[in-house]
């Protein structure tokens, strides 16, 4: 007897609750307001990171606005995405570079897009058109710059589940490349968006300390302690250098994430590793170079970072805020900085609480 045909209707199980197989594509299906909302996915992947969204109270429906449409009007309500506003000339520039290069663009080449459905292989193909025109680097960095808030825009106000403009670097063919290995804080903030909830914390660790990865992930909750000044501090007691052994001060938000992280995980006592393991052992720190790190690194559109490379970001940052290099070593527990410090006199005390550090992360 032939084999009954399968239904192309049919929504088939996938294992996960709430998303179902459909062909070749990957159904979510949820309830928003009383009324069942469905949306369909490529990849099982993307299917389950978008319900999971819905579970944690992201359920809204995404706007089928034209994209052309929301382009238009977008600037008409920005107020920036700082605490200093945006400035009149940046305005002035937005509104040129939206009426004379981004809605002619998008009228011409895309026409029908709806706001929810520009990707990010849509924002490579305008970088590269406008690039393919001649224009200079920096040109195309400013055509680019209120595609990218406007975006961000969208993303915080709901209108998007995701933001195709997070990661997306502007490259230029024949520009040369830059080759500092530090990470700026565009980049940490794209990192961060990327990084599995549960490994959040210890990349603003790291970035926000410049701990090497080995030091932190030896941390123990008995290392959070205060100093000889009565602050909240990191003891590094464990380290590949004398000069690594050193207490390392926290910003608010590195001090919030901890906190809050040892209410909510099971090994809170002092002799647990900070950034545990299910089974409550110190994460290694190669596996998470390759198996969490390099993943969100990849997504996060700067596939070359490390870990490392944040602890350079802490460093340059501490540099462009006037520390000494005298300082920044001791802060980082460099070994030539060590001998450094001791000739200068240096202590924890003399190094401010980095609230710089949660700034430069939070703008954008």
């Amino acid at each position: 007897m032939a084999a009954e045909a399968s239904d192309p209707r049919r929504l088939e199980p996938t294992g996960h609750a709430g998303v179902y197989r459909k062909q070749n594509r990957y159904m979510v299906v949820w309830r928003h307001r009383g009324r069942q909302r469905k949306r369909s996915f490529r990849t099982l992947t993307e299917a389950r990171r978008f319900k999971a969204q819905t579970a944690v109270g992201g359920t809204a429906p995404t706007s089928r606005e034209p994209f052309v449409a929301f382009a238009e009007r977008w600037l008409d309500g920005y107020r920036g995405r700082t605490s200093k506003g945006l400035a009149p000339t940046t305005r002035t520039s937005y509104a040129d570079v939206v009426a004379r290069v981004i809605v002619p663009y998008f009228r011409r080449e895309l026409p029908t897009l709806k706001l929810d459905e520009l990707s990010p292989s849509d924002l490579r193909d305008f970088i590269a058109h406008m690039a393919g025109e001649g224009h200079a680097p920096a040109t195309v960095r400013r055509y680019y710059a209120p595609l990218r808030a406007m975006l961000a825009t969208a993303y915080e106000d709901g209108r998007i589940t995701r933001n195709p403009a997070a990661g997306i670097r502007v490259v230029v063919p024949g520009e040369r490349a830059a080759r500092s290995k530090r990470l700026t804080p565009d980049q940490t903030r794209a990192l961060l968006a990327e990084m599995p909830p549960e490994h959040a914390d210890l990349t603003y660790l790291l970035a926000a300390t410049g701990l090497r990865i080995g030091e932190a992930l030896a941390l123990t909750w008995g290392d959070l302690g205060p100093d000889d000044a009565g602050r909240l501090v990191l003891h590094v007691r464990r380290s590949k250098t004398v000069a690594g052994i050193r207490a390392v001060p926290l910003s608010p938000e590195t001090l919030r994430r901890l906190t809050l992280r040892r209410s909510s995980v099971e090994w809170a006592g002092d002799e647990h590793a900070i950034f545990a393991s299910t089974f409550g052992t110190a994460l290694d720190p190669h596996n998470f170079r390759r198996r969490v790190f390099k993943p969100a690194a990849r997504r996060a559109g700067i596939p070359s970072a490390t870990p490392h490379g944040l602890r350079h970001g802490m460093a340059s940052l501490m540099a462009e805020r006037g520390y000494s290099p005298a300082q920044i070593a001791a802060h980082l527990g460099h070994a030539d900085g060590g001998v450094l410090a001791l000739r200068t006199y240096i202590r924890t005390e003399a190094i401010d609480t980095p609230t710089f550090v949660d700034e430069a992360l939070a703008a954008g």
